[in-house]
């Protein structure tokens, strides 16, 4: 299924999207699904996406997956369970 950007004409291609751009230069950003439904896509597959398509490593995904939580207003134990389970993700996937 193409990226929702993509289907709303906003972006090209997966290609030519312009997430790496401000990432790149260290801007906050987060990969999201707005409409999993509509669009046919969960978050588990928007950040595979990410990685093969536009050639964001695991550790950046994870950077990328950190931020919000650090903005979150969500209880902490919440966010910290957040964080585990980016870690774990993180150190499976790297091995």
């Amino acid at each position: 299924m193409p990226d929702e950007h993509v289907l709303l004409s906003v972006v090209p291609s997966m290609q030519e999207h312009t997430l790496p751009k401000p990432l790149d230069a260290g801007v906050v950003c987060s990969v999201n699904v707005d409409d999993p439904l509509l669009f046919e896509t969960t978050l588990v597959s928007e950040y595979e996406r990410s990685r093969d398509t536009l050639g964001r490593s695991e550790a950046r995904l994870a950077w990328i997956a950190w931020r919000p939580l650090e903005a979150s207003s969500a209880p902490p134990e919440l966010t910290q369970r957040a964080y585990e389970g980016i870690e774990r993700w993180l150190t499976q996937g790297s091995q």
